[in-house]
């Protein structure tokens, strides 16, 4: 089963990365504090960049261009109560 070799793997590498975490962050040098902001900063780009919502640098035909664009969802989309076609309560919102 690949489920459980992959489940295994990934185990194996999370109590890798538990047990020598202090030690990489003391070998390289890098607090806490240091660390929660260059991932902070990391998100923000990751997020900046899902708003940009521009089209990839692989070559796309026109028809799979048009099935790209109306996949991307409009920013009201994760705030239902401010969605047009979603009624819901105000309770919910």
């Amino acid at each position: 089963m690949p489920y459980r070799e992959t489940g295994n793997i990934s185990f194996i590498t999370l109590l890798a990365f538990t047990f020598s975490g202090q030690f990489l962050f003391k070998f390289f040098s890098i607090s806490t504090n240091n660390f929660r902001i260059a991932a902070s900063f990391i998100i923000l780009k990751i997020g900046y960049d899902m708003l940009q919502a521009r089209f990839t640098n692989t070559k796309l035909k026109n028809k799979e261009i048009k099935t790209y664009a109306n996949d991307i969802p409009s920013l009201r989309f994760p705030f239902p109560c401010f969605a047009d076609r979603v009624p819901l309560p105000m309770e919910l919102c």
